[in-house]
């Protein structure tokens, strides 16, 4: 196949053209590549380009077909429908009394191209999804309450310059299929880093250290929005606490509220930087993390004066309506990501900008190199492409406006 027809039939794909699974999917999980370093550019890998892409799915799965109940398994894709289990959290949490719960995002304690996404110098990548959160978020044979379309079943980008697309679609992720991808990581290593994590037992380049459990759930006494998970010892401690993120964000909270935000937040979408000791929140460290949606409305039955909160199931979202992406150092209040020209916070119509179906920021990642590669066919799309659902959703500029546009990089 000409490299011609490769980039069109990528573009397609990109661009929310159906394609039949049996001209995409792999099979069990093959490497692809060529792979390409992650560096501050304009330019945007394609998934088959970058090394080390996770994702967990809702509800969580494993790679069996068809798959099976698997609470708390992520799975290691390869951006051609193959795919393959990798790290379970499960009975990680000393004293848990839940043994299995769901996980609602991923990370490494050092995401590549953290502080470049925040300095605008790398695509950002990301999910929507749904806000139900069911009465049992484990798992319940292959129950699929989220039908609401390709793109919180698909990762997006924004480019540095604004444009919006399909990064990768559900035939690339995984060949069964996806119902809600909410947890992405990407770039770990193509081979294992022994001087990181030497387990010669465990030999695939999984990295996905960092994670959220759905509902950030109170576990020995203490609500936890970001857990770390040690690959040697396989075991998970609190990282940083719902507290500690309801301080953060409180600048962002109407002074008529008066309830704890810190019991009905969940954070939903994450990136982290930890420089210091690893697994510990401390001087230096940083993130970017969503919310699901929150309407702070209502009172306490035992309390009429007291207003309190619930986690909205409204598409659109509530006072918090889950499209605000943060940026967060210790010490600091956080605040809005600005990125692509928008501001990711509540005013951001993030419907609008990607054609999704829900508000919900879902996942959150970074891709970029500074000059394209031959495969690397997602550069053609720095230059102001956007994603068919959104471009629906706008008027058509004039030719010579789109001719302008499709000659800039970014």
């Amino acid at each position: 196949m000409k490299i011609t027809h490769k980039l069109l039939f990528s573009s397609w794909l990109l661009l929310g053209v159906t394609v039949a699974p049996s001209e995409v999917l792999a099979g069990p999980f093959v490497p692809q590549g060529p792979f390409v370093q992650p560096a501050p550019g304009p330019h945007i890998p394609g998934p088959k380009n970058v090394p080390g892409k996770e994702y967990s799915d809702r509800l969580d799965k494993d790679t069996q077909g068809p798959p099976v109940s698997d609470p708390e398994q992520n799975i290691y894709w390869d951006g051609n429908g193959g795919r393959q289990d990798t790290f379970d959290y499960s009975v990680s949490r000393a004293s848990d009394t839940v043994t299995a719960r769901e996980v609602d995002a991923l990370a490494n304690h050092q995401d590549a191209l953290f502080w470049d996404v925040i300095a605008n110098r790398a695509a950002l990548l990301f999910s929507t999804g749904s806000t139900v959160v069911p009465a049992n978020p484990l798992f319940v044979g292959n129950i699929a309450y989220n039908q609401l379309g390709i793109h919180e079943k698909s990762v997006l980008f924004e480019s540095i310059g604004g444009g919006t697309g399909f990064w990768a679609t559900p035939p690339q992720i995984d060949q069964d299929g996806v119902n809600d991808l909410d947890g992405l990581e990407v770039w770990s290593s193509v081979s294992p880093t022994s001087s990181q994590y030497p387990s010669p037992a465990d030999p695939t380049p999984d990295d996905a250290d960092m994670y959220s459990l759905l509902g950030d759930p109170v576990i020995n006494g203490i609500r936890t929005s970001v857990w770390y998970y040690n690959p040697i010892t396989e075991i998970s401690n609190s990282y940083i606490t719902a507290g500690q993120i309801a301080t953060a964000i409180s600048p962002f909270i109407p002074p008529t509220y008066t309830g704890d935000i810190a019991n009905i937040l969940d954070l939903d979408g994450l990136m982290v930087f930890d420089q210091g000791s690893v697994g510990q929140w401390d001087q230096g460290d940083a993130i970017l993390f969503s919310l699901m949606p929150i309407d702070l409305v209502g009172q306490d039955p035992n309390n009429p004066s007291i207003l309190t909160g619930v986690i909205t199931p409204n598409v659109n979202g509530g006072d918090i309506d889950g499209g605000e992406i943060w940026s967060w150092r210790f010490g600091q209040a956080a605040q809005f990501l600005f990125h692509g020209g928008n501001l990711w916070d509540t005013a951001f119509n993030v419907r609008h900008a990607t054609g999704a179906v829900n508000e919900n920021i879902d996942a959150l990642e970074a891709v970029a190199v500074p000059v394209p590669e031959p495969s690397t066919f997602l550069s053609l799309l720095t230059l102001g492409t956007l994603g068919a659902a959104s471009t629906l959703k706008r008027k058509l500029k004039s030719s010579k406006t789109s001719e302008k546009e499709t000659t800039k990089v970014g």
